[in-house]
């Protein structure tokens, strides 16, 4: 979210096994339902493209009470690793006892190469609670170490940003033009990450799994936080 009054970027985190309503569509792109589930579930409908990434684009907006959405950006995981590395490797406080799932991930302050940032970001089964919320801790940690590595890139070299994304246009689904992209890079320059927030809520394990319920008062709070202009 671009705040253009305050010049500062914030984001809003959304728990994947957040329980909300979703449109079903078939395999001609088109709407015969809706489905409660998981919110993962909405880019399972559609044809994996874009058709799966407009279904999560109107689910969310639907959670964030009908909050615009001006562009949607998916990236396979596999440039995950490219990107890390393009910056020169991402700098976390790694706070999970990775060895327990055999990784060499070591405890403490330490710069991912390669495949260690998938594995950090991804990573759940055999960590800690295994909730996909103690994860999110995980990414969040990840993106600020990302963007401090992508800044001092940038410092160097003003292309960078649009050089980087073609090294993983290949992996990426998205509605948002080179242009409007490079434009976005160049604000990150003058905005600030100023915050990740993340909804509260609870877990409830359902018949086949966790089932996470928003507090809906909390991500109310936060949609009119960081989605509208105070009068």
């Amino acid at each position: 979210i671009f705040d253009e009054t305050n010049k500062e970027i914030n984001a809003i985190a959304l728990n994947r096994d957040s329980m909300v309503e979703m449109p079903m569509i078939d395999e001609n792109g088109k709407r015969t339902g809706s489905f409660y589930g998981q919110l993962t579930f909405a880019h399972s409908f559609g044809n994996g493209l874009e058709e799966s990434c407009e279904n999560t684009v109107w689910t969310v907006s639907d959670l964030l009470n009908g909050a615009r959405i001006d562009y949607y950006f998916s990236m396979n995981m596999d440039a995950i690793s490219i990107i890390n590395d393009a910056v020169g490797g991402v700098k976390v406080n790694v706070t999970d006892d990775f060895s327990e799932i055999g990784s060499d991930i070591p405890m403490g302050e330490y710069v991912l190469h390669g495949d260690e940032a998938e594995r950090f970001v991804r990573a759940r089964m055999g960590l800690g609670d295994g909730l996909n919320s103690s994860r999110m801790e995980r990414q969040k940690e990840y993106v600020f170490g990302f963007i401090e590595a992508f800044e001092a890139k940038k410092e160097q070299n003003s292309l960078f940003a649009v050089e980087t994304f073609e090294k993983v246009s290949d992996y990426v689904l998205t509605d948002c033009s080179l242009e409007t992209i490079s434009a976005f890079s160049e604000k990150f320059e003058e905005y600030e990450l100023n915050e990740i927030a993340v909804p509260k809520g609870e877990y409830v394990l359902g018949e086949k799994f966790y089932e996470f319920y928003i507090d809906e008062e909390d991500l109310e709070n936060i949609v009119l936080k960081y989605l509208y202009a105070p009068k």
